[in-house]
């Protein structure tokens, strides 16, 4: 499991924008968000650290695991 947020940088008519924090496991995001294709994970911690999601579904399903 690695824990991280979905990010892009402003690119001509594109601004910038972010995710909460997620966890992805198998490439694969726990509650099943798709981020647009523009954007990329951005990786904060591998392992489970709760204090460090933000997504209260990716959290629950990585505790049924």
């Amino acid at each position: 499991m690695t824990i991280g947020f979905f990010a892009r940088a402003t690119k001509g008519k594109q601004r910038a924008k972010f995710t909460i924090t997620h966890i992805v496991d198998f490439d694969k995001v726990l509650c099943g968000y798709k981020p647009h294709k523009t954007m990329r994970f951005q990786w904060c911690c591998i392992g489970l650290r709760e204090e460090y999601v933000e997504c209260k579904k990716c959290l629950k399903k990585a505790k049924e695991i």
